[in-house]
């Protein structure tokens, strides 16, 4: 299950061999909801890939950690984080560093780069 109640209505949960894309309009919110899932996913102990061409792994790991530990984006954007926030984050890391999920930032990715990488991705465990 996706942790969705209302996606999971809709589409009867994730299955394996499932491919989700989501699209949409700048700021509409597709990177919080691909992550919630894929973290949702990951937690259940099942491999997760994102794909990514809009922004850099380590820009999608702070969102990850700034959404789960309840920070305004826009402040960790523009690094006015207190210390308690930072620490807030660290614990979030350190809680996922072991989930299976795999974060791809490579600009000009083709459908034919990202199944090669699923595929090795699937091979390696």
């Amino acid at each position: 299950m996706s942790g969705l109640r209302e996606f999971d209505a809709l589409f009867g949960g994730m299955h394996n061999g499932e491919l989700f894309v989501c699209g949409g309009r700048p700021g509409d919110g597709k990177t919080a909801f691909s992550t919630f899932l894929a973290i949702q996913t990951a937690r259940q102990g099942k491999h997760v890939c994102i794909f990514t061409m809009e922004m850099q792994n380590i820009q999608v790991m702070n969102r990850m950690f700034a959404g789960y530990a309840g920070i305004d984006p826009d402040k960790l954007r523009a690094s006015y984080l207190t210390e308690e926030e930072l620490e807030q984050m660290e614990t979030f890391a350190g809680a996922w560093k072991d989930l299976p999920l795999y974060i791809d930032y490579t600009p000009g990715n083709t459908v034919r780069d990202i199944r090669s990488t699923v595929l090795l991705k699937k091979k390696s465990g």
